[in-house]
């Protein structure tokens, strides 16, 4: 999996698409890769966002409540400035699933 995570670092955006697809249809557990997910829901663009969230949605892990946090609060830094964006929901559905690890 450290090899699949450094080619979606490092992928085009077309390509990235398409590898964080791939972990969430051949069912991975990224859960060790969560913070790369989370970044990557907060600053791609809406489609690439999307099975970011998607791959956190299909974790089978658990993160500790610590770090829960730790992301929930970088989360709340920028959601109200997308709040009422497409991607502002895609914000709101990671701290939904990131409340659940608190």
């Amino acid at each position: 999996a450290d090899l699949l995570m450094t080619a979606i670092s490092e992928a085009t955006a077309e390509n990235k698409k398409k590898l964080l697809t791939a972990c969430w249809e051949a069912d991975l557990d990224c859960t060790p890769h969560i913070n790369m997910f989370a970044e990557i829901v907060m600053k791609e663009d809406f489609p690439i966002a999307m099975e970011a969230l998607t791959s956190i949605e299909n974790m089978h892990g658990h993160i500790t409540a610590a770090h829960a946090e730790e992301l929930l609060n970088r989360i709340m830094e920028i959601y109200p400035t997308q709040a009422d964006t497409p991607k502002g929901h895609l914000l709101a559905d990671l701290i939904e699933l990131l409340r659940k690890w608190q």
